[in-house]
């Protein structure tokens, strides 16, 4: 099993970053728009400790969310590098709703 994967599950919540899209990663645990961070605070865990890997479709998004939550004091945010194309890339799958 690569690091990616077993980063992945290790981790206690999977957060999808997403805009326009209806493709996830098995597992995921909130779906938010990276834009909505603060308004969805409920989806997220209380624990500011709690480990979060967020993505999105490149990356990109997810990386703002990423330093949103990082502003609003979580301590363990970790994005997946590249999203949901280098995942998919890599051999994984990615299911539609």
């Amino acid at each position: 099993m690569d690091s990616t994967r077993k980063l992945l599950f290790a981790l206690l919540v999977l957060a999808a970053v997403l805009v326009l899209t209806s493709l996830w990663i098995l597992r995921t645990d909130a779906k938010i728009a990276y834009n909505e961070i603060e308004q969805h605070l409920d989806q997220l865990p209380a624990d500011k400790s709690a480990r979060i890997v967020l993505y999105c479709r490149s990356g990109r998004m997810s990386t703002l969310a990423a330093q949103q939550l990082v502003k609003l004091g979580y301590t363990h945010i970790f994005n997946l590098e590249g999203g949901m194309i280098a995942w998919e890339q890599a051999g994984y799958t990615l299911f539609n709703r």
